[in-house]
This record gives structure tokens, sequence and C-alpha cells, in this order.
């Protein structure tokens, strides 16, 4: 794990920190006045993408790093994937007078779809209901299996024909 200030950027504008592996990226994120997530390929979602949503940080990341979102450009954040409009973008995050609605929606995107309060619950839920399903299918099997035997019937158990 490293963080260091990249040569060739410092060189060119001291203002731009480029990190390697860090124990923790949220004190980075904290600082940032953008957070881009320009990934090629990427399979479910990507939390660091929602991790700056829920942090209220302008976003701009490729189509590929929100699939697995219900987000919009525009509204939620910044999605383009031509190097060029990802490059104009990343401009747009950092000054365009929309930035503030932007990061405000993508806040209560986070808190309406991905809150571990209402996921969890939905999760107890149904535990809930499958164990009680569960218990019922094994009364009944039991039962079925009892009745079979003779058992829950009382005036027949025990006697012999």
């Amino acid at each position: 794990m490293f963080h260091a200030r990249s040569e060739s950027c410092a060189g060119r504008d001291p203002s731009i920190e480029v990190t390697g592996t860090v124990p923790d990226v949220n004190p980075f994120l904290w600082r940032a006045s953008v957070s881009v997530a320009p990934l090629q390929v990427a399979r479910g979602v990507q939390n660091k993408v929602l991790e700056a949503m829920a942090m209220k940080k302008s976003i701009v990341a490729t189509r590929q790093a929100t699939l697995a979102l219900a987000v919009r450009s525009g509204v939620h954040l910044w999605i383009e994937n031509d190097p060029q409009r990802f490059a104009d973008a990343i401009v747009a995050a950092i000054r365009s007078p929309e930035r503030q609605r932007i990061r405000d929606n993508a806040r209560t995107y986070v808190e309406k779809n991905h809150n571990w309060e209402k996921i969890l619950s939905g999760l107890d839920q149904t535990l809930e209901r499958m164990a009680h399903e569960q218990v019922s299918s094994n009364q009944r099997t039991t039962c079925i299996s009892c009745s079979e035997m003779g058992a829950h019937q009382p005036d027949i158990a025990g006697v012999e024909a």
C-alpha cells in the first residue's frame, strides 16, 4: 500500500494527486472535488460509485461503471464513454452550476435504493416468512407421516387388531 504524488502530474499541476493502493479511500474521497470511474469492464454494483454518491461527490463514470444502478446522466452523475466527452464531464462536474443539484440527487438515490436498514429489513421479512413456511411444511410432513403410522389417533394407538 502506498500513496505518492505522481511526478508527471505534479510537474504540470500540483493540485492533481495520483494515488496507488491506499488502506482507506474515504479520506481521499472526502477531499476530492470529483470522483471518476473510467471503467471499461465492470460487473455488478460498483461500490466506489455508490460511496461517492453517498458522500454527495460529483461523479463522472463510464456507462459500464453504472450498469447495475438505475441512475441517469445529468440527474445523478455524469456518464460518458468517449474520452474527450469524459474529460469535458469532469470539468462540468467541478464547475457546473448544476453540480449541487446532481450531488443532492445522487445522495437521495443512495438513501432510497441502497439503504442498509431498508434492504436488511426486507431480508429479515423474507427469512422470517421462509422460516415460517419451513415450520409449517415440516409440521404437515410430520402429521402426514404420523397419521399414516396411526399416531395422533389416541383411540387407535396401542390397540391391536
